[in-house]
C-alpha cells in the first residue's frame, strides 16, 4: 500500500511536469536569419551582398527592444543584407528603424574611381497601383560637398534616408530604383527587430 502511494505521487509529480510543458512549452529562443541571396528561388543578382547568413538567438545584434506599447524596432546589420549600384558608385543599406511611422534606412556609400553626383533612388512602394514614394532628404548629401557629389575611392558611412510608413501594414514594399531596381521588402523579426526580405520568399 504503502509503495503504491509513493509510486502515485511520483506518477502524479511527472504529470505536472508534463503538463507545463504541454501548457507553456519548452523554453526556445528567438531566431533571425539575415542574408540576401541565400534563400532558394531569389533570382540571382551580382548586387546583392550576402557573405554568410547569420543565426541569432534572441535579440539581433543592433536592435533595440519595442517600447511605447510596441511601435519602435531597429536593426543593424554587420553584413549589409543588400547593395546596389548607383553610377560608378555602390549604396548598402546597413540598418533599418522604425519610430512610429517614421522608418529610417542607414546607408553606405562606396564611391567610384572620379568624382560624381550619387543618385538616390529608394522609393516604397506606396500602393497597390505601384505609387513610389521618396524618402526625406531625397537625394545624398555627403559631409565634406554639402551636396550629392563624393569624393573619389571614399566610403561615406551612417548616411540616412527616412520614410513615412503606415506601421501597421508591414512588412512594407520598397525599390533601389535606377537601373538596378531591386525590390525588397521590411518586415520585424520576432525580437522586435527589422529584417530585409525578399518578395515571395517567406513562409
Amino acid at each position: 500500500m504503502k509503495t503504491t502511494l509513493i509510486f502515485l505521487t511520483s506518477l502524479a509529480g511527472i504529470l505536472i511536469i508534463f503538463a507545463y510543458f504541454a501548457v507553456f512549452g519548452p523554453p526556445t529562443g528567438s531566431y533571425q536569419v539575415n542574408g540576401a541571396g541565400t534563400t532558394s528561388g531569389i533570382p540571382s543578382n551580382p548586387w546583392i551582398v550576402s557573405s554568410s547568413i547569420m543565426a541569432m538567438s534572441g535579440t539581433p545584434e543592433g536592435s533595440s527592444p519595442a517600447s511605447g506599447g510596441g511601435g519602435s524596432f531597429a536593426s543593424t546589420f554587420p553584413t549589409s543584407p543588400l547593395t546596389w549600384p548607383e553610377g560608378q558608385s555602390k549604396i548598402s543599406i546597413t540598418g533599418v528603424s522604425l519610430q512610429g511611422s517614421q522608418m529610417a534606412f542607414t546607408l553606405s556609400v562606396l564611391t567610384g574611381g572620379a568624382l560624381e553626383c550619387v543618385p538616390l533612388n529608394l522609393r516604397l512602394v506606396a500602393d497597390e497601383a505601384g505609387d513610389l514614394d521618396p524618402p526625406t532628404p531625397a537625394s545624398l548629401s555627403f559631409p565634406d560637398s554639402g551636396n550629392c557629389n563624393g569624393a573619389p575611392g571614399k566610403i561615406y558611412a551612417n548616411l540616412t534616408a527616412t520614410f513615412t510608413v503606415d506601421p501597421t501594414a508591414l512588412p512594407l514594399l520598397f525599390t533601389t530604383g535606377g537601373s538596378s531596381n531591386i525590390f525588397f521588402e521590411i518586415a520585424t523579426t520576432t525580437a522586435n527587430g527589422l529584417e530585409v526580405d525578399f518578395p515571395g520568399t517567406s513562409g
